[in-house]
Formats: structure tokens, sequence, C-alpha cells
């Protein structure tokens, strides 16, 4: 049977701009996989396995407990998350 689930938890998230901040806050490489590629910003959203994920503009970096990340592109985090609450950078809510 197939049943429907909802998260549980809020998550942290932050909408991506391209700023010299967020590359440095995220540890965001800007680079190029060949000479014919135009330059991408990756993210590495898993550090125990390496992985890379490209970023852009707009898109959502979502923050886990575990130090790791997602990336969401705004259409979809639009329909699927809503604002309960803001964060600074020390973590403290308002």
């Amino acid at each position: 049977m197939i049943k429907k689930y909802r998260e549980k938890g809020t998550i942290r998230a932050e909408q991506y701009q391209g700023t010299d901040e967020q590359q440095r806050k995220y540890g965001i490489l800007r680079m190029k996989r060949s000479l014919t590629e135009r330059f991408h910003d990756y993210l590495f959203t898993n550090y125990s396995s390496n992985s890379l994920s490209v970023v852009e503009n707009g898109d959502w970096i979502v923050s886990f407990e575990d130090g790791s990340y997602r990336i969401l592109p705004d259409d979809f985090f639009q329909q699927t998350y809503e604002e309960v609450g803001k964060y600074d950078e020390t973590g403290r809510s308002d």
C-alpha cells in the first residue's frame, strides 16, 4: 500500500545569490570542468563522499544538522516549504 509522507522538522535554508560572502560561507568553488564549459559554482553537498553539486543564482541551499547540504531549485523550494522564522549567522532564531 502506498502512503503519503511529509517532513516532520524544520530546515535551515538560504537563497543563493552568488555573493563573495556566500561563496566563503559555504566553501563554494567557481570552476570549469573543461576548457569549453562556462564557469559554474560548485558546493560540496556531502563532505564524507566528496559530492559536488552545481548551485545557480536563485537556488536554495538547505543545511542539515550533520553538516551536509542539499541544493533545491527555487520553484521546487517555494512549492515545498514555507517560512516559519529567521536565523542569524550564529543559529539564533527570531
